[in-house]
């Protein structure tokens, strides 16, 4: 039988965190974490962000009021 991986404890994810507030209690849990790859966060971070097409849709024109 598969081993099954283990659920995502939803307390421990940074999402979570910040939306508790609970950065500080966050930090501290992970800060014996292993190191991730700072090349690869350096490359996402410098990657400009999707847009998705409802934010670059342009605006309709107005129709005129007929006066």
């Amino acid at each position: 039988m598969p081993n099954k991986p283990k659920p995502i404890d939803k307390t421990k994810t940074l999402d979570h965190a910040r939306k508790t507030g609970d950065l500080e209690k966050f930090i501290r849990e992970h800060e014996d974490d292993e190191c991730g790859d700072l090349d690869k966060l350096d490359k996402a971070i410098a990657r400009p962000a999707q847009e998705n097409g409802s934010a670059t849709r342009k605006s309709s024109a107005k129709a005129s009021s007929g006066d």
